[in-house]
């Protein structure tokens, strides 16, 4: 269950204590349908940290957006945005990584062949700078998507707090809302008493 799932409770609660009229009855089908929403970019969210710290292939995000709050559905669009910019650079570090042990491997072919007394085959100079220039190229590119995934994740960290801090707001109105509605109450009974 989530963490605030006990504040729901008074919420569901307080309506199946009233009457089963339309307003109540689609009251309790949107906070299912809120839940459902939750609860499945929650598994998402735990099984994407799961790919990543297994260096596994991304799983896909929660089809729907609907049925959550407004705040909420917000919250989630920031995160795929960001969420996309990291993926490419997930795919692209991948792409350089796979550059580097093609590279490795020529480099230890040739040293092995120099060690066998081959004479290991130079590059004409023209081709050693083109080669020098797209390792250093690969190498700037390499820090520019370091530095971007790490902006990224600064991003997305401050789209958690923010989810966190409108779940807390949200939580908190609900308790208020619940509230409210037991002052109401209170306030007919002593009304239909005093009658």
């Amino acid at each position: 269950l989530p963490a605030d799932a006990w504040l729901r409770i008074p919420t569901l609660a307080a309506m199946i204590a009233r009457p089963h009229t339309a307003a109540n009855i689609a009251a309790a089908e949107a906070a299912d349908e809120e839940e459902h929403f939750c609860l499945s970019w929650e598994a998402w969210a735990q099984d994407l940290a799961q790919a990543v710290a297994a260096g596994q292939t991304w799983p896909t995000p929660p089809a729907s957006t609907e049925g959550g709050p407004p705040a909420a559905l917000r919250v989630a669009e920031s995160a795929m945005t960001a969420l996309a910019a990291v993926w490419s650079v997930e795919i692209e570090a991948k792409r350089l990584q796979t550059q580097v042990e093609e590279l490795k491997q020529q480099a230890a072919r040739r040293s092995v062949s120099a060690a066998d007394g081959q004479a290991p085959r130079t590059l004409p100079l023209e081709e050693q700078q083109e080669l020098a220039q797209a390792l250093l190229d690969e190498e700037q590119e390499a820090r520019r998507l370091r530095e971007r995934e790490k902006v990224l994740s600064e991003k997305l960290a401050a789209a958690r707090a923010e989810s966190r801090k409108l779940k807390e707001r949200d939580a908190a109105f609900a308790a208020a809302h619940v509230e409210n509605q037991a002052a109401i109450l209170s306030a007919t009974r002593k009304e239909a008493h005093t009658k």
